[in-house]
């Protein structure tokens, strides 16, 4: 099975001089945790997640008004349609990300998610193997935390 087979392909995003409550608020109109962030030719130049927005915004104090780009995680891992879905699971456990941008031609034309992965049965042994090691970091996180 190909990615192009189970990614989402209307992809939300937003530009990388865009503000931080630009793509929050975008991200909770969609209810996504993640976006592809994309320069002035529409190439991909990052992502940004919620998770950055926490770390790398609210907890520094930095304004809503920061630009996408001075928060933003560059040069993101990202997949092709034409990927094996198992070697998409295999990078997601490895590097231990939930969220793929799927480029083709330096273009974003889909995201995948571990989501995408659990609804399709055919990896689901890939699928448990994956949350199973994402949720690693962020159980050792928490552990460390309270």
């Amino acid at each position: 099975m190909q990615v192009q087979e189970i990614m989402a392909k209307r992809v939300i995003s937003v530009k990388h001089d865009d503000t931080v409550r630009t793509a929050a608020q975008r991200m909770r109109d969609h209810e996504i945790g993640a976006l592809p962030v994309l320069d002035a030719h529409d190439r991909l130049a990052g992502i940004l997640t919620d998770r950055d927005i926490v770390r790398r915004v609210v907890a520094e104090g930095k304004p809503d008004t920061t630009a996408v780009k001075e928060v933003m995680t560059p040069n993101p891992v990202t997949v092709s349609p034409t990927d094996d879905v198992r070697f998409v699971a295999k990078q997601m456990s490895e590097k231990q990300i939930r969220r793929l941008p799927v480029v083709d031609g330096g273009r974003v034309v889909g995201m995948v998610a571990v989501k995408d992965l659990a609804d399709h049965a055919e990896t689901l042994k890939y699928t448990d193997t994956v949350i199973r090691e994402v949720s690693e970091d962020y159980a050792e996180h928490r552990q460390e935390v309270h």
